[in-house]
């Protein structure tokens, strides 16, 4: 069967979708990393001026590549949960 434009659009997708995994587990390696300074620091893991700062920034630049802040929010909320359980362990 020949590949539909629809099979290339998917393809394309799933490339993406890799790309996006790959930049999350680096993201989660330089956590580990920031996670053994605060211990080494006695800091703890929520900075809750930065994480206002990021959630701030990251609408921001969010917004100018179209997505919804709502958006934007939702998905860096979820990647800070997960970050703080990396941070906690």
């Amino acid at each position: 069967m020949k590949p539909t434009q629809l099979d290339n659009f998917r393809q394309k997708l799933d490339k993406i979708d890799k790309k996006i995994l790959i930049a999350l587990a680096e993201r989660f390696k330089i956590v580990s990393e920031v996670s053994k300074f605060k211990k080494e620091n006695n800091l703890k893991p929520l900075d809750q001026k930065r994480w206002n700062f990021v959630m701030k920034n990251r609408k921001l630049i969010g917004k100018s590549f179209g997505l919804s802040p709502i958006f934007v929010k939702n998905i860096f909320e979820e990647i800070h949960t997960e970050a703080l359980k990396i941070e906690g362990k």
